[in-house]
């Protein structure tokens, strides 16, 4: 048995994780299990912090403002650093909703919240996330929250003399039993929120308290420390974002972990790889490393609109490097073990500082650099997308919902996802302004699925939303009021890009047999409405490509110059697009056109009216169009989409 004080070889884990954790931001695909070195920095915490704790109260020396001042000490340099770099970055490169959520995320930070913030904004993998330069510290808030809660429970079970590594492993047991259920019914929050995370440190913490009560044991130094190395090595490449996560899946790198641990620093693995000097010394930079790292990136990919060249995320890593370097040395070293009693509270009033420059930001007293360069109209035209607004939804299954205006007359039936829900301004417009007449209307749609028999998609791994939505969808077109069918799709997306997504008697759409299939089921839907005397409309796709989008056509330089890119887009171009597709988008249009047509359908073509001379409208009087890539504006398509008028106007 032996009892080490500073373990050289828990630095070097701090860097097995830090690296883990950069990699994988930095080239998703190289380590694309990377994530799992937050895991490992948990048990790290759990283990060193409750080594003191135990230490402490052995010594009858506890002090809850001590505990919590050498948190500070420990924390606040390199985070408040970071807070006003990535701000004063934030308000000369972002938009001012960017900004404005950076605030928010910013303030989140000052009570650390951010990873219930984070929780109720997406979650952790989506796209959207690259695009939040605060995202990292949704981890630091998971710590904080435990030892906001872990020290008193502590003292108790200390003070009582109660069997605390009985009620450690009951608590533990009870969390990692929640996180698997959570797992299931809600895996943003199992990934995000203390109460799923915590076993993972409770995990260290029972390690720390059978080396205090124990020491450590020696005899298998070697096998813990090879069977845990490889319990990392499997995680950071065999692990992936494809499947729900921590789950049951984040007990290889919390076991290896605690295996790493458990072998003294003489042990194999820990004496010539971790206890190494440059295992050492970027352990020593990891946590300011792990502060700088997201935001450069994220920073990056806002003003690249996607992910940068490989040169540039080296160049962006690099900084992460520098900057880290530069703050342990001249930051952090300084500040953490200085003697001067004013110390402490200069921390907190910095970190306070930072809280309240974030609500200001949140709250709109401080605008970005863009603002005063005349870029808030294309940040108004990307949030333009309140389709529904005046009309109240009835739920009909979980995601789905009903919206209907009732009339004394007929009623026009509009089915299909987010395409056709953009179109609900201009129908209710109409209806306002009188036009409509006796005619009622309803809005049957659900974002991401087609409306097509027969198609299963990917909204069936969860809530089976086609097996509802389309027996549903028939109901209503048959129903005897209902005299008009008015379908649309982004029917582009559906057999090119999702193509894969979402399939027909056992094919994908981008084959040739999903693709005849899902066409002639198509066919023999609308046959069937006209034949039970029903006009039906069929609306094909509006013009999509990225550079649409009202934010995507900003050019942002890394010198700080914005503009909008002059780019021409026309009709052909639109046409011509193939993607995964081994017809052009032009001729899928055709296709859909003339199946729709022999079956006794109306097809209207947006393109006509979204377009002129074969060049495709981005603005009109000046004022950006779509909200995105994909979908107009409400406040255009309520104004200017004319071509919608015959499915509603007597």
């Amino acid at each position: 048995m032996s009892k080490e004080t500073y373990r050289p070889d828990i630095d070097g884990l701090r860097a097995v994780a830090v690296l883990a954790v950069v990699i994988y931001h930095a080239f998703p695909t190289a380590l694309p299990g990377g994530f799992s070195g937050v895991d490992i920095f948990f048990v790290i915490s759990g283990y060193l912090i409750s080594g003191i704790l135990f230490k402490s109260l052995a010594q009858e020396k506890f002090r809850f403002s001590e505990f919590y001042a050498r948190r500070i000490r420990r924390l606040f340099p390199a985070l408040v650093v970071m807070l006003f770099l990535t701000l004063a970055t934030g308000y000369y490169y972002l938009l001012s909703d960017e900004f404005e959520q950076l605030g928010n995320h910013m303030a989140a930070s000052g009570v650390f919240i951010q990873n219930i913030v984070f929780l109720n904004e997406s979650g952790y993998f989506d796209t959207a996330a690259d695009l939040k330069p605060l995202l990292h510290l949704w981890s630091l808030a998971v710590e904080e929250q435990f030892y906001i809660f872990f020290p008193p429970l502590l003292i108790l079970l200390w003070r009582k003399k109660w069997r605390i590594a009985w009620i450690l492993a009951v608590l533990l047991l009870v969390s990692f039993v929640a996180n698997l259920i959570m797992s299931v019914k809600d895996s943003a929050s199992d990934f995000f929120l203390t109460p799923y995370r915590c076993w993972e440190l409770i995990a260290g913490a029972m390690l720390a308290l059978r080396h205090f009560s124990k020491g450590h044991c020696t005899q298998h130094g070697n096998l813990y420390s090879i069977s845990g190395a490889l319990l990392l090595v499997f995680s950071t490449v065999w692990l992936n974002k494809g499947v729900p996560y921590p789950s049951w899946q984040a007990i290889f790198p919390v076991s290896g972990t605690i295996l790493l641990i458990a072998a003294d620093s003489r042990s194999l693995i820990n004496k010539w790889i971790l206890s190494n000097p440059l295992s050492i010394w970027l352990g020593l930079i990891s946590y300011p490393l792990y502060l700088f790292h997201w935001p450069i990136l994220s920073f990056l990919r806002i003003l690249k609109g996607g992910q940068p060249d490989t040169v540039t995320i080296f160049c962006a890593v690099s900084l992460s490097f520098l900057l880290a370097v530069l703050t342990y040395y001249f930051v952090e070293k300084k500040i953490r073990y200085a003697k001067s009693a004013w110390t402490l509270p200069i921390l907190i009033v910095a970190f306070l500082l930072s809280t309240l420059l974030g609500v200001l930001t949140w709250k709109q007293f401080i605008s970005p650099r863009s603002t005063h360069l005349g870029f808030d109209e294309h940040v108004k035209a990307a949030s333009d997308l309140k389709y529904f607004q005046g009309v109240k939804a009835t739920r009909f299954s979980g995601p789905i919902w009903i919206r209907e205006i009732k009339k004394i007359g007929p009623q026009t039936l509009y089915i299909g996802d987010s395409h056709m829900q953009q179109c609900f301004p201009r129908i209710y417009e109409l209806h306002k302004s009188g036009m409509t007449g006796s005619r009622g209307f309803l809005f049957f749609t659900l974002g991401g699925l087609i409306p097509i028999p027969g198609i299963s998609g990917r909204y069936d791994v969860q809530s089976q939303p086609y097996d509802v939505f389309i027996p549903k969808m028939l109901e209503l077109a048959n129903a005897s009021e209902v005299d008009r069918i008015v379908i649309a799709a982004n029917w582009c997306h559906y057999f090119n890009w999702g193509a894969k997504m979402h399939v027909i008697n056992g094919f994908a759409l981008n084959t040739d047999e999903g693709f005849q299939a899902a066409l002639l089921s198509l066919q023999n839907m609308i046959q069937a409405f006209v034949t039970k005397g029903k006009s039906v409309f069929v609306l094909l796709n509006i013009p999509t490509e990225s550079s649409f989008d009202p934010k995507l056509m900003i050019n942002r330089k890394i010198n700080g110059e914005m503009a909008v890119m002059p780019r021409i887009y026309t009709t052909q171009v639109f046409r011509d697009m193939k993607g995964e597709m081994q017809l052009t988008q032009g001729e899928l249009m055709d296709k859909i056109t003339k199946v729709s047509q022999q079956a006794g359908a109306k097809v209207i073509n947006p393109m006509d009216y979204l377009s002129e001379d074969g060049i495709c409208f981005r603005f009109f009087e000046g004022v950006p169009i779509y909200r995105d890539g994909n979908h107009l504006r409400a406040s255009f398509v309520r104004d200017h989409a004319v071509y919608l008028d015959e499915t509603i106007v007597p």
